[in-house]
Parts: structure tokens; sequence; C-alpha cells
């Protein structure tokens, strides 16, 4: 099972579903978490992962985060390791990935991840900028933009299970803080284009 899912994380990161698309004639497995805003899908995600995941007033998930869980051969303590797969590049061919940072601290993954999540609503700046941002700092932060459709990757190396989902943006209808009815057309491209490969 272990191979199995390092071999599909493989062909999915070489981008060969776009390659394939629209034909479709071939759809990589993997677990999507679709539904309503504050329902509960980041928190299953959690109790799948045994990890913690950034909370936030109103909507939690404002980019696509994408769950790798390995086992091991040999037993060890989990190591978890935060990228960021960049896919609101049109063309075809491999995506761009871009390492984020590694832990073995399971209390430091949460605001590694929000780091990768500001990092993601902020096209044009480099991680550096992002790498050593405090609690507040993150909360404080003025994003350019309010979601968007790169993938913060975590994996999580020594888990118990092989399985990889992704959790995505709630769908909510609208958004009293900016005023903005949701979804937009970013959420109603990630929502269909993830759908589309499932």
């Amino acid at each position: 099972m272990e191979r199995l899912n390092e071999i599909n994380n493989m062909l999915r990161d070489s981008g060969i579903e776009k390659v394939l698309w629209p034909s479709s004639s071939l759809n990589l497995p993997r677990l999507v978490v679709i539904g309503n805003q504050g329902h509960g899908k980041s928190s299953l995600m959690e109790s799948i992962a045994k990890i913690k995941l950034p909370r936030a007033q109103g909507t939690t998930t404002r980019c696509p985060m994408e769950i790798i869980l390995r086992t091991s051969e040999v037993p060890q303590e989990p190591e978890y390791r935060v990228s960021v797969r960049y896919e609101s590049d049109k063309t075809t061919g491999p995506k761009k990935l871009v390492e984020f940072a590694t832990t073995q601290n399971l209390d430091d993954l949460r605001l590694m991840i929000k780091r990768a999540q500001i990092l993601v609503l902020n096209p044009g700046k480099g991680k550096e900028e992002f790498l050593a941002l405090d609690e507040h700092q993150c909360e404080s932060y003025k994003s350019t933009g309010q979601f968007s459709e790169d993938v913060v990757l975590i994996e999580v190396a020594g888990a118990q299970d092989d399985i990889t989902f992704v959790d995505l943006p709630g769908l909510i209808a609208f958004d009293e803080k900016v005023h903005t009815k949701i979804p937009p057309p970013v959420i109603d491209s990630i929502i269909g284009r993830k759908q589309a490969s499932s």
C-alpha cells in the first residue's frame, strides 16, 4: 500500500492528469473533502492525520491542503514536511513544488502550515518573508488574496496509514467581514478540478 500511494503521488506531481485532460481516461485516486464552511472538514482531516491544522474565525481553509500520510518500514517518530505546489500556472507539464519547512515537532506544524498558507495568498513573494512569522504576525498579516488555487502540501513520514487526501475551502454564501459573495470563481475552479480528478 505504501508503494502504491508513493507512485500515485509521483504521477500526480508529474502533471499526468493535466496532460490527459480533457479525455480524463486516467483518474488518480484520492479522498477529497467538500462541504459547507464550519461543518468540520478540517476537524475530520485532523482526526485522520493526527495533526493540528490552523484555525481562524470564519473560513479556516483558504487554499487546498493536500495531506500525504506515509508509513515507514522502520518504526520512527513522525516527521512533517510542508511544501507549496503552485497550480495556478495553466501550462502543461510538471507543477512547481517549493519545499517550505520541515519539523519533527508536532507543536510547530500548525504555525508552519499557517505561514505556508500566507505565502500562497501573496503571489510573487518569496518564502523567506514568511518563514519566521510568529502567531501574532500571521494573524495580522494583510494578504493580497482571499483564496488561492495553489496547494499547501503536508507530508507526514512515519504515519500509521498510507493515504492521500485533500481539504478544500468551504462553500459559503456570504462573508460579512469582506462583504463578498462566495464562492468566487477561484473556489468553483478548485472544486471542479478536484471533483473531476477524484
